[in-house]
């Protein structure tokens, strides 16, 4: 598999100790990403230098918003793959959802844009073995929302679901998760898209073991209301050290 190089210093980033940026429209659970452009950076100064770079301009120029999150971010196999390991993958075009598999995500977005004038926007995509079983576990479970063929209408909290059940590779139960679970305390200092302030305080998801973060950013004028709403571990830093805690299971 060949290096991701950083978008800054242009050296190859090792063992995935770095984040990317894509540019996406909407709130983070609700985004649609365009893969046409994606940038990596190494933790640390290279990601501050590519914020820096990115903050300066507008929104029209800039596409909706730019996201990030820590690698890996694939969306091609890595490795040799039998007929049934694809990806499951969910695109976005205008309020519907599609839910389907393919061997190369990148290539089905091309195949989809031909001759189809409306846009198709990446959302997220897991590689899973025998994954055509899993999908159609996926189209029954959102099957009350399901509009044509692999289509479906999802509210917010429904495509979040979907999201994270993608990313930790089966459904969980529904369970409340703060018994054995390492977070972010409400307090902590944390680099937000390496931009300092301070956990406010938690989104409780009650079907996953995972918590969501409202932080207060230093800039801002007013500490009554986190500007960052719900926002993923992904996104976050430990400020004292710029890496990733552990967060996660604690069994």
């Amino acid at each position: 598999m060949n290096s991701i190089c950083c978008s800054v210093c242009n050296e190859p980033i090792e063992n995935n100790q770095g984040t990317y940026r894509i540019k996406g429209t909407g709130v983070i659970f609700a985004r649609g990403l365009d893969v046409s452009t994606i940038l990596y950076a190494h933790w640390g100064e290279c990601g501050k230098i590519l914020d820096k770079y990115l903050d300066q301009f507008p929104p029209e120029q800039q596409g909706d918003e730019w996201f990030c999150g820590h690698l890996p971010f694939r969306l091609q196999p890595d490795e040799e793959t039998t007929n049934l390991d694809e990806f499951i993958y969910v695109l976005k075009s205008g309020k519907h959802y599609k839910i389907g598999i393919t061997k190369d995500v990148k290539k089905r977005m091309g195949e989809l844009k031909t001759g189809d004038p409306i846009k198709h926007l990446f959302v997220c995509s897991s590689f899973f073995e025998n994954a055509g079983k899993f999908e159609k576990r996926l189209h029954e479970a959102f099957n009350d929302y399901r509009g044509q063929g692999e289509w479906f209408e999802l509210p917010a909290e429904k495509l979040e679901e979907l999201i994270n059940i993608l990313e930790n590779g089966d459904f969980m139960d529904k369970v409340l998760p703060l018994d054995n679970v390492v977070y972010y305390h409400p307090g902590t200092r944390v680099l937000w898209r390496n931009r300092p302030g301070i956990v406010h305080s938690l989104v409780i998801k009650t079907y996953k073991y995972q918590v969501g973060y409202n932080i207060l950013l230093d800039t801002q004028s007013s500490t009554d209301e986190p500007k960052v709403l719900n926002s993923s571990y992904g996104e976050l830093v430990l400020e004292d050290s710029g890496i990733p805690s552990q967060e996660g299971y604690e069994v």
